[in-house]
């Protein structure tokens, strides 16, 4: 399913989204080497009184970022920058996977523009990423056999 892209300009960033249905937004935070169409055949599901919006952040997808490094404080301004560019005050936030580490900065970092917090698959605290475990499975080639990682964990 295709699905056509908008975008928002806000300062330095143009921030490429998708949308389905009409209503309370709900933004749509996806995970780590992904893209919106995380959320193409979701979206639409969300069902009335409801607009969802699924956006491309830093480096994925057609999002177009200034050149410089940025982290996950960052990328919670530019989910936040979305909110406000869109025309809304607050909305509501799910984030999955690595998405829900930028959802949970958001709630922490501006407050004032989330309505309502849902996170699935992820983890309370983006430290996380930097146990040991987690950096051995990060370093495993996508070819090893799954029983590497179920040995590491």
């Amino acid at each position: 399913m295709t699905t056509a892209l908008n975008t928002v300009k806000v300062g330095e960033i143009e921030i490429a989204y998708a949308e389905s249905g009409a209503g309370e937004p709900v933004i749509l935070v996806h995970g780590g080497e992904s893209t919106h169409i995380q959320y193409d055949t979701f979206r639409p599901l969300l069902g009335d009184g409801i607009r969802g919006i699924s956006y491309d952040q830093h480096d994925s997808g057609a999002s177009v970022n200034p050149p410089h490094p940025y982290g996950i404080p960052d990328l919670a301004e530019d989910c936040a920058a979305l909110i406000r560019g869109l025309g809304y005050e607050r909305a509501h936030l799910f984030g999955s996977s690595f998405g829900g580490f930028i959802a949970l900065q958001v709630a922490v970092s501006v407050p004032d523009v989330v309505q309502s917090l849902t996170i699935g698959a992820s983890f309370s605290d983006a430290s996380a990423l930097q146990a040991p475990v987690a950096s051995e499975i990060v370093a495993l080639s996508p070819f090893q056999p799954a029983f590497e990682v179920r040995r590491l964990g």
